[in-house]
């Protein structure tokens, strides 16, 4: 997040403005939350009564493309998860990580091989300045893994 925007939103969450943030980011709201309109998120407030922030965090990274969303069960992700690495390590990064790049399977039901590939990708980066870390979140959902890349 820009940080004038992060502080925006911290402030909204700060004030427990909620129907602001989903008026400004529906299209984040909906997606966490799993819900399709503002009668929706209504029922939702008047059930719970607050939002993470933290969570909504990662879904508007996602958003924003500096991480990439993956659901709980994609199955095989290898595809769209060497795009996205691809797209956000410089060349000399990814040509180090190129041979970990196969297997990355999501089924929180069966197999899961996201943390086990994300650890090979970090021992291979090592030395480099970056790295690569996957968030698992299921406080709104089944489970989704948030991946992104860290660098200096």
């Amino acid at each position: 997040m820009h940080c004038g925007e992060k502080k925006s939103i911290h402030a909204l969450f700060e004030n427990k403005r909620y129907m602001e943030i989903y008026k400004t980011y529906p299209q984040v709201v909906n997606e966490m939350l799993m819900i399709e309109n503002l009668a929706d998120f209504e029922d939702f407030m008047e059930a719970e009564g607050d939002l993470d922030e933290s969570i909504f965090g990662l879904y508007f990274s996602a958003g924003k493309g500096e991480s990439l969303l993956i659901g709980g069960y994609e199955k095989d992700v290898t595809e769209s998860v060497s795009l996205f690495l691809k797209e956000k390590l410089p060349e000399t990064a990814f040509d180090c990580i190129r041979g970990h790049l196969s297997g990355w399977y999501v089924d929180l039901g069966t197999k899961d091989t996201m943390e086990e590939k994300t650890a090979d990708c970090n021992r291979a980066l090592k030395g480099t300045g970056y790295s690569v870390k996957a968030e698992f979140e299921e406080t709104y959902c089944a489970g989704a893994y948030f991946l992104s890349v860290m660098h200096p």
